[in-house]
């Protein structure tokens, strides 16, 4: 909960969910991360986006699970935001090429 607290300070948000609310979104956010990062892999035939995917959703768990490890929860979402955005630079590069050719 701590995570979501902290990333929604970022933005200037205050929300207060219970511990099962915070695991539902925990795993919707995971699940649907994961989804995308798999379809993006299957899309460029490469399995990095997804590889990156469950490397970030496993150190977000680990640090969950663990409790009071929040410097691995942090890694898991900048794992996970870092290589969302290297993709989406990549596919922007690529159909910037496309597009001149």
């Amino acid at each position: 909960m701590a995570t979501y607290a902290k990333l929604f300070s970022l933005l200037g948000v205050g929300v207060g969910l219970s511990e099962l609310h915070h695991t539902v979104l925990l795993v919707l956010a995971i699940g649907v991360s994961t989804l995308v990062s798999a379809w993006r892999s299957v899309r460029t035939r490469r399995i990095w986006p997804v590889g990156f995917a469950v490397l970030g959703a496993s150190l977000v768990i680990a640090g969950h699970v663990r409790g009071e490890l929040h410097a691995l929860e942090w890694a898991g979402v900048l794992t996970l935001l870092g290589s969302g955005v290297v993709e989406h630079v990549r596919l922007r590069k690529l159909a910037a090429r496309a597009a001149t050719a």
